[in-house]
């Protein structure tokens, strides 16, 4: 693991308070000892079916244990179940005898349709034929379903082997437990328990709110597909993450000098006090995929009052790296007070700060959004566009022009009064994913000749399928609600 502090400037001036922002920069490259990347592998944005399929393993990577939770209520009915059953297939032709998978089915009951156990080709025929007769049935016991994916691969985690749930959903929790507070306090337990849980929603229905918060609290990630058919795509991804995993349960404890008056966390990951530190759980890193945090503290004048360096933190960096137990690493935050200097920022943070903002500007749209007021929404995000632009003028970064596109897409359906469900979850996923650094993708495999091609600003796949549009959403035509 490699960790960079990088100051946002170079110096302060003396004699008065001041903010000081700080990166720090979680990273694990293809040199160092951690599993080899596949050449072109994807990452965790939902790509074209066949292109996420066509992502081998590295050569060399340590065993997994994955459990996919799969909805099979009364609206999966249909293709989404279809594509739910072949992205398990997917999945399953991905991983072999050393890795263990579980298939956990939820409507109102909860059944383990298959494993936890390793994958061969006999093992992989059983679990198709067990897909095949895949049915759906009534309400949605998704805490049931969550819990029992979870006990069912514990002991691996248990065993220092990288755990990972991934629960796919099309609608709400009717049944069993529906609180969002207790099902979010479930996937932080299961978190410190050493297993990862994703959250994949599908269509129109589910609530994103709840689903982001799971994985938040589950330490993994939320991906929103419109479409049943983009499903095998969104849980290839979840897998290759894993593939590419370099460090668990990464905790960055902050512990301030008297120089500081406090420390504001600006990335959205769970943060809590212990004792006289400020402990932010960052989760997992990936090879070729940094892991940032945007810390932001508060300097008083008497801390600034003389010229020299100001020690402002010891940062200690905890993780577990290839079953090796704990490693932990120590870095010293500090900062030059100096006279004349003229405070410049450094640009790998302003960018930072800079997406940080939009994303605060795509919530903040939302909330106005929600309330009927259109028109403020889509102000807020001019404003942010154009804050975005001018930072593209000194800054032309992919992830930059990346989110100013999408905070222009959103502004422009807001400005011919569009406002659906999938636009409201699509700016929710864009937002979460910048509060919690999973915007920078790792490069993507081509597609393969004959692939359908791509929307290059969503990645979403276009095809000329035959579906229906409600409310400005592409919905299959057999899927049905609750």
């Amino acid at each position: 693991m490699r960790i960079d502090v990088i100051p946002g400037v170079s110096a302060l001036p003396p004699g008065r308070a001041a903010r000081l922002q700080v990166l720090v920069r979680l990273r694990a490259d293809a040199e160092d000892d951690v599993p080899v990347p596949a050449p072109g592998a994807g990452h965790a944005a939902v790509a074209a079916v066949a292109a996420a399929a066509a992502v081998a393993p590295p050569a060399r990577r340590r065993s997994l244990a994955l459990a996919l939770v799969l909805d099979r209520s009364s609206s999966m009915r249909g293709r989404p179940l279809r594509h739910a059953a072949e992205a398990a297939r997917l999945v399953a032709s991905r991983l072999d005898q050393d890795d263990r998978l579980c298939i956990v089915t939820f409507d109102r009951e909860v059944s383990t349709l298959f494993g936890p156990e390793g994958l061969d080709e006999r093992s992989r025929v059983r679990l198709s034929d067990r897909l095949d007769y895949l049915m759906s049935g009534y309400l949605t016991n998704l805490g049931g379903g969550l819990t029992e994916g979870c006990k069912r691969v514990a002991p691996f985690a248990r065993a220092g082997m990288p755990t990972r749930v991934v629960l796919l959903t099309d609608g709400l929790p009717s049944y069993g437990v529906s609180d969002a507070a207790e099902l979010c306090e479930l996937a932080a337990f299961y978190h410190e328990f050493g297993i990862t849980i994703s959250a994949v929603g599908l269509g129109i229905g589910f609530d994103e709110e709840l689903l982001t918060r799971i994985a938040t609290r589950g330490g993994g990630s939320f991906h929103f597909v419109r479409r049943s058919d983009e499903v095998p795509a969104a849980l290839s991804a979840e897998l290759t993450d894993l593939f590419h995993l370099a460090a668990e349960g990464s905790q960055v404890r902050i512990d301030m000098t008297a120089a500081a008056d406090g420390v504001d966390v600006l990335h959205a990951y769970p943060a809590a006090r212990e004792g006289a530190e400020v402990v932010v759980d960052v989760g997992e890193v990936y090879t070729g995929a940094p892991r940032l945090l945007l810390l932001e503290f508060a300097l008083p004048e008497a801390a600034m009052a003389a010229p020299g360096e100001v020690r402002v933190a010891s940062l200690s960096v905890r993780y577990r790296r290839g079953g090796r137990g704990i490693s932990e690493e120590r870095v010293t935050v500090t900062t030059q007070v100096q006279a004349g200097v003229a405070e410049a920022a450094t640009p790998e943070v302003a960018r930072q700060a800079a997406l940080l903002r939009a994303a605060a500007a795509e919530q903040a749209a939302v909330r106005r959004a929600d309330a009927g007021d259109l028109r403020a929404a889509r102000e807020i995000l001019e404003q942010a566009a154009e804050a975005l632009r001018a930072e593209l003028g000194a800054d032309a970064h992919a992830e930059l022009r990346r989110k100013l596109s999408e905070i222009c897409d959103a502004a422009d359906r807001l400005r011919a009064g569009e406002y659906g469900h999938a636009q409201r979850k699509a700016m929710v996923q864009s937002a979460w994913r910048t509060h919690v650094s999973r915007v920078a993708p790792m490069p993507r495999a081509a597609a393969p000749a004959g692939a359908p091609p791509h929307d290059k600003a969503s990645g979403a796949v276009l095809t000329d399928d035959a579906e229906s549009e409600v409310d400005g959403e592409t919905v299959d035509p057999d899927e049905e609600d609750e």
